[in-house]
């Protein structure tokens, strides 16, 4: 909601803020979202019992920090124009039928 204002107050991008404000809740619940992604990923690969800490230190001893982010990109890619759609079909919708 407050992005969405943040939005709205820029007048050329009018009509288009809950587009914007949808992606960019999308591309920010990615990068929150994608260390645990990429937990889970190494767990359900052939990793057995491997606890989360494990995984966590194998993700960053072969590939540091940004281990945690890769695919992010391609997440973003798919994730921000879904929500950003939603977001204003939403708008679209209640202002048609109100």
């Amino acid at each position: 909601d407050k992005t969405k204002t943040f939005y709205d107050k820029i007048n050329y991008i009018g009509p288009y803020s809950g587009l914007l404000a949808g992606m960019t809740g999308g591309t920010i619940a990615v990068l929150v979202n994608n260390p645990v992604d990429a937990i889970k990923t190494y767990k359900q690969s052939d990793r057995g019992n491997n606890t989360i800490i494990s995984i966590s230190k194998e993700i960053v001893q072969n590939h540091g920090f940004k281990g945690f982010y890769k695919g992010a990109l391609l997440r973003i890619s798919r994730v921000a124009p879904l929500h950003g759609l939603t977001f204003f079909s939403y708008d679209w919708l209640k202002n048609k039928f109100n």
